[in-house]
């Protein structure tokens, strides 16, 4: 080749050699004009090269084909990427009208076909979307966008376009769509609440969950500010570490904060704040996770409650036993007595300690009491006991005073009383009463009958003191011991304060 070029050159300078002698005085040869026309096509025609080159590599990068149909003819011409974006090869492939639609995907067909016939009828611009279905049964996404050329009266003369391939992008698309909504799942169906909060603090979305926690309808929330329903010891705290959040001194906080709700109530959250930012680092908005922890909340000042519940009832079962022991001693005669009555006293408290315990230091159902204590004496099943009463509950200070009583009653019964003999019985009735005159007032009556002869003892031992003084000091309550003949009968009046919730009891003696 630069032996050709070398051969050309040397042919030219000897023409313009000989022009040069033939040519006028002040006139440049032909040659020279020639070689400059020449030159400068070819410079145009290599920059046109170029930009076909360039025009192509964008097409094929971009997955764009150009196309031009001759309405007249119905000659369908394609560029190079067309027939690659086709599956088609170029040179054995002819493309026309019938065999572009037949490569269209059947449920696009009808469509793409009647764009296609409102463009050569009437003109019309094309932007269409359709599938085609390649060779290999690939199914591939394209976009059409045309536009008629129309002649110099109007008509329309061609049509020219480009077949953009969106394949890849409705595949993000999809993906896009598909984590959008499983994101709106996630967000609407959440256990916890979530919610979008501006830069000011107020709430630009918010899920049910959040709703149901706060007690307020969607609507009515996104009109408010986490300021207006915070609690005001909470509302500092909070601003504080939202401001450190928004100037990036830290990337989350999580704090515990009461809300109110529109009825004044006070909702316990565990709340997880995070900053959404853009693309710039810029400040969107607060990510805010909302749990209610009121359960939880609630079991702590319970469980806080019943550790101090639990050693102030020590200390004063305590107090109990000391005073027990000391005027047990002050009346023993012997050592062994003491040692019986210390254990019959303990055993008392004992019953009435695990009946709190069972039922968390509240307090406990009175029939649960009462069989408690006489079960160290007699079965369930013994049909000397019956019991008769309404479903009531004591509280617990007072189910430690009357339980140590109706032991002392059981067991005076089972030592002297009608539970010594076995035609004895022992009825404990207790019952509500209010009248206009009195509030609401708890009544029992112990009452035996069917024992041995009943006398006034000479003396007053440590057991009718706690069955008359120690029950009428701790309750309150008016006490009256009667040593009647045929059985000894105990009646307590107490205020209702000594109650607590009703309960019920299931214990399994006969009641009338």
């Amino acid at each position: 080749m630069s032996e050709r070029l070398a051969a050309l050159e040397a042919e030219v300078e000897e023409l313009r050699a000989r022009l040069a002698e033939a040519s006028a005085p002040g006139q440049a040869p032909l040659v020279d004009v020639l070689w400059r026309d020449n030159a400068g096509r070819r410079e145009v025609e290599q920059q046109l090269a170029f930009a076909q080159e360039w025009i192509q590599l964008a097409q094929e990068a971009g997955g764009v084909a150009a196309y031009t149909l001759d309405l007249n003819s119905q000659d369908l011409t394609w560029s190079a990427s067309n027939f690659a974006l086709w599956g088609w090869t170029r040179g054995a492939d002819k493309p026309d009208i019938e065999r572009w639609l037949q490569t269209i995907h059947p449920d696009d067909r009808a469509g793409a076909q009647q764009v296609l016939m409102a463009a050569i009828q009437h003109g019309r611009e094309v932007r269409h979307e359709f599938r085609i279905v390649l060779p290999d049964d690939e199914i591939r996404h394209i976009q059409d966008r045309a536009r008629v050329v129309l002649d110099a009266r109007g008509r329309p003369q061609r049509l020219v376009g480009l077949n953009i391939d969106v394949t890849d992008l409705k595949r993000v698309q999809h993906a896009l769509e598909h984590t959008e909504a499983r994101y709106k799942r996630t967000f609407e169906h959440a256990a916890v609440g979530v919610a979008h909060v501006s830069a000011s603090g107020r709430f630009l979305a918010v899920n049910p969950r959040l709703c149901e926690i706060l007690g307020y309808p969607e609507e009515e929330l996104l009109g408010m500010s986490f300021q207006e329903i915070t609690h005001p010891d909470d509302l500092e705290p909070d601003l504080k570490l939202a401001r450190a959040l928004l100037a990036g001194e830290i990337d989350r906080f999580e704090m515990e904060k009461r809300y109110l709700k529109p009825s004044g109530e006070i909702v316990w959250a565990d709340l997880t704040a995070s900053l959404e930012r853009d693309a710039d680092g810029s400040p969107l908005n607060y990510i805010s996770v909302i749990n209610d922890i009121g359960a939880r909340k609630h079991a702590e000042e319970r469980l806080n409650f019943l550790f101090g519940e639990l050693a102030h009832r020590s200390k004063n079962l305590l107090t109990v036993i000391l005073s027990a022991v000391r005027q047990i001693g002050q009346s023993a005669t012997t050592v062994e007595e003491f040692q019986h009555s210390v254990s019959d006293r303990v055993v008392g408290l004992a019953a009435a300690q695990d009946l709190l315990t069972r039922h968390d230091y509240t307090g406990a159902p009175v029939s649960e009491l009462v069989v408690g204590q006489l079960s160290a004496f007699v079965t369930a099943a013994d049909t000397r006991v019956k019991l008769s009463g309404p479903p009531v509950t004591l509280r617990a200070a007072a189910t430690h005073s009357l339980g140590l009583a109706l032991h002392e009653l059981a067991t005076n019964a089972c030592k002297h009383g009608a539970l010594s003999r076995s035609q004895g019985e022992v009825s404990v009735v207790w019952s509500l009463q209010e009248s206009r005159a009195a509030p609401l007032r708890f009544h029992m009556t112990w009452t035996e009958r069917g024992g041995p002869p009943v006398a006034a003892p000479d003396r007053s031992g440590f057991g009718r003191r706690v069955i008359e003084k120690m029950v009428s000091a701790s309750l309150g309550a008016n006490v009256d011991l009667r040593f009647e003949p045929e059985g000894v009968v105990w009646r307590l009046d107490a205020p209702a304060s000594c109650l607590d919730l009703p309960g019920e009891g299931g214990d399994g003696f006969n009641r009338p």
